[in-house]
Protein backbone atom coordinates (compact mmCIF):
# COMPACT_ATOMS: atom_id res chain seq x y z
CA UNK A 1 0.00 0.00 0.00
CA UNK A 2 2.65 2.21 0.88
CA UNK A 3 4.46 1.46 -2.46
CA UNK A 4 1.80 1.98 -4.20
CA UNK A 5 0.83 5.60 -2.62
CA UNK A 6 4.73 6.45 -2.91
CA UNK A 7 3.75 5.93 -6.81
CA UNK A 8 0.74 7.59 -7.43
CA UNK A 9 1.61 10.51 -5.50
CA UNK A 10 5.26 10.91 -8.00
CA UNK A 11 2.73 10.30 -11.00
CA UNK A 12 0.47 13.45 -9.64
CA UNK A 13 3.71 15.45 -9.25
CA UNK A 14 5.57 14.22 -13.14
CA UNK A 15 1.53 14.90 -14.54
CA UNK A 16 -0.17 17.11 -13.20
CA UNK A 17 1.84 20.31 -12.27
CA UNK A 18 -0.44 23.52 -11.02
CA UNK A 19 -3.62 23.73 -9.89
CA UNK A 20 -5.40 20.86 -11.47
CA UNK A 21 -8.42 19.77 -9.73
CA UNK A 22 -10.10 16.45 -9.65
CA UNK A 23 -13.57 15.69 -8.72
CA UNK A 24 -14.84 12.76 -6.89
CA UNK A 25 -18.16 12.15 -5.87
CA UNK A 26 -19.30 15.63 -5.71
CA UNK A 27 -15.85 16.76 -4.02
CA UNK A 28 -12.79 18.65 -5.08
CA UNK A 29 -9.57 17.61 -4.80
CA UNK A 30 -6.35 19.87 -5.86
CA UNK A 31 -3.51 17.55 -6.91
CA UNK A 32 -1.42 18.94 -4.34
CA UNK A 33 -4.29 17.42 -1.13
CA UNK A 34 -4.49 14.36 -2.87
CA UNK A 35 -0.81 13.91 -2.40
CA UNK A 36 -0.53 15.24 0.99
CA UNK A 37 -3.65 12.81 1.78
CA UNK A 38 -1.35 9.80 0.67
CA UNK A 39 1.47 10.91 2.42
CA UNK A 40 -0.28 11.47 5.73
CA UNK A 41 -1.54 7.74 4.90
CA UNK A 42 1.50 6.69 4.06
CA UNK A 43 3.69 8.80 7.25
CA UNK A 44 0.19 6.42 9.40
CA UNK A 45 1.46 3.23 8.28
CA UNK A 46 4.64 3.98 8.48
CA UNK A 47 4.25 4.59 12.30
CA UNK A 48 1.67 1.51 13.01
CA UNK A 49 4.86 -1.03 11.72
CA UNK A 50 7.04 0.59 13.48
CA UNK A 51 4.40 0.29 16.79
CA UNK A 52 4.12 -3.13 16.28
CA UNK A 53 7.79 -4.17 15.75
CA UNK A 54 8.09 -2.30 18.97
CA UNK A 55 5.17 -4.15 20.28
CA UNK A 56 6.72 -7.27 19.03
CA UNK A 57 9.85 -7.30 20.31
CA UNK A 58 8.64 -6.34 23.60
CA UNK A 59 6.48 -9.37 23.86
CA UNK A 60 8.77 -11.78 23.15
CA UNK A 61 11.41 -10.29 25.71
CA UNK A 62 7.99 -10.41 28.12
CA UNK A 63 7.35 -14.30 26.46
CA UNK A 64 11.28 -15.23 28.01
CA UNK A 65 11.44 -13.52 30.75
CA UNK A 66 8.23 -15.53 32.00
CA UNK A 67 9.31 -18.56 31.01
CA UNK A 68 12.57 -18.67 33.34
CA UNK A 69 11.31 -16.74 35.94
CA UNK A 70 7.63 -18.78 36.48
CA UNK A 71 10.17 -22.11 36.48
CA UNK A 72 11.84 -20.30 39.54
CA UNK A 73 9.09 -19.11 41.16
CA UNK A 74 7.55 -22.57 41.41
CA UNK A 75 10.56 -24.28 42.14
CA UNK A 76 10.36 -21.51 45.27
CA UNK A 77 6.85 -22.73 46.25
CA UNK A 78 8.14 -26.48 45.65
CA UNK A 79 10.91 -25.49 48.59
CA UNK A 80 9.14 -23.78 50.18
CA UNK A 81 6.01 -26.36 51.04
CA UNK A 82 8.59 -28.98 51.45
CA UNK A 83 10.50 -27.29 53.98
CA UNK A 84 7.94 -25.61 56.42
CA UNK A 85 4.28 -27.26 55.20
CA UNK A 86 1.02 -26.07 53.21
CA UNK A 87 -0.56 -24.34 56.07
CA UNK A 88 2.94 -22.96 57.25
CA UNK A 89 2.82 -18.91 57.69
CA UNK A 90 6.42 -18.58 55.67
CA UNK A 91 4.43 -20.29 53.02
CA UNK A 92 1.85 -18.01 53.50
CA UNK A 93 3.67 -14.64 53.84
CA UNK A 94 5.30 -15.43 49.99
CA UNK A 95 1.38 -15.83 48.69
CA UNK A 96 1.67 -19.47 48.52
CA UNK A 97 -1.90 -20.55 49.84
CA UNK A 98 -3.53 -23.92 49.97
CA UNK A 99 -6.57 -24.62 48.22
CA UNK A 100 -9.30 -24.49 50.27
CA UNK A 101 -12.12 -27.17 49.47
CA UNK A 102 -15.37 -24.75 49.68
CA UNK A 103 -17.74 -28.30 48.76
CA UNK A 104 -20.44 -28.93 51.81
CA UNK A 105 -20.51 -32.53 52.91
CA UNK A 106 -24.34 -32.17 51.71
CA UNK A 107 -22.87 -31.21 48.31
CA UNK A 108 -20.90 -33.94 47.94
CA UNK A 109 -23.59 -36.71 48.90
CA UNK A 110 -25.56 -35.27 45.80
CA UNK A 111 -23.27 -35.63 43.63
CA UNK A 112 -22.51 -39.08 44.62
CA UNK A 113 -26.25 -39.92 44.05
CA UNK A 114 -26.57 -37.73 41.19
CA UNK A 115 -23.48 -39.50 39.53
CA UNK A 116 -24.94 -43.21 40.21
CA UNK A 117 -28.27 -41.82 38.67
CA UNK A 118 -26.48 -41.06 35.50
CA UNK A 119 -24.70 -44.44 35.34
CA UNK A 120 -27.82 -46.30 35.52
CA UNK A 121 -29.33 -44.16 32.93
CA UNK A 122 -26.49 -44.72 30.30
CA UNK A 123 -26.04 -48.56 31.67
CA UNK A 124 -22.51 -47.14 32.45
CA UNK A 125 -20.49 -49.95 34.75
CA UNK A 126 -16.82 -50.30 36.11
CA UNK A 127 -14.13 -52.77 35.34
CA UNK A 128 -14.56 -55.17 37.58
CA UNK A 129 -18.57 -55.30 36.19
CA UNK A 130 -17.75 -55.48 32.48
CA UNK A 131 -15.66 -58.64 32.97
CA UNK A 132 -18.27 -60.36 34.25
CA UNK A 133 -20.40 -59.42 30.92
CA UNK A 134 -19.92 -61.96 28.10
CA UNK A 135 -21.31 -62.04 24.45
CA UNK A 136 -22.84 -64.84 22.95
CA UNK A 137 -21.68 -66.85 20.02
CA UNK A 138 -23.67 -68.85 17.78
CA UNK A 139 -23.20 -72.64 18.19
CA UNK A 140 -21.21 -74.00 14.61
CA UNK A 141 -22.89 -76.02 12.54
CA UNK A 142 -21.27 -78.81 10.55
CA UNK A 143 -23.97 -77.92 7.90
CA UNK A 144 -22.24 -74.81 6.78
CA UNK A 145 -20.27 -74.69 3.77
CA UNK A 146 -16.28 -74.09 4.02
CA UNK A 147 -14.17 -72.22 1.36
CA UNK A 148 -12.11 -73.64 -0.98
CA UNK A 149 -8.77 -72.82 -1.08
CA UNK A 150 -8.93 -71.97 -4.99
CA UNK A 151 -11.75 -68.99 -4.10
CA UNK A 152 -9.08 -67.46 -1.56
CA UNK A 153 -6.42 -66.75 -4.34
CA UNK A 154 -4.45 -70.09 -4.31
CA UNK A 155 -3.14 -71.69 -7.98
CA UNK A 156 -4.76 -75.13 -8.21
CA UNK A 157 -1.92 -77.74 -8.09
CA UNK A 158 -0.75 -78.98 -11.47
CA UNK A 159 -0.29 -82.42 -12.15
CA UNK A 160 3.11 -83.69 -12.34
CA UNK A 161 3.97 -87.14 -14.10
CA UNK A 162 7.14 -89.01 -13.25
Amino acid sequence: MQARDTKVIAGIAANFKGATVFTFGGVDYKATEIQKLLQSRIDAASATDSAKAKWLTASAAETEATKESESVRLALKSHLITTYGKKSQIVADFGFTPKTRQTTAETTAAAVVKREATREARGTVGKKAKLKIKGAVAPVTAAEPTVPATVLGAAPKAATSS
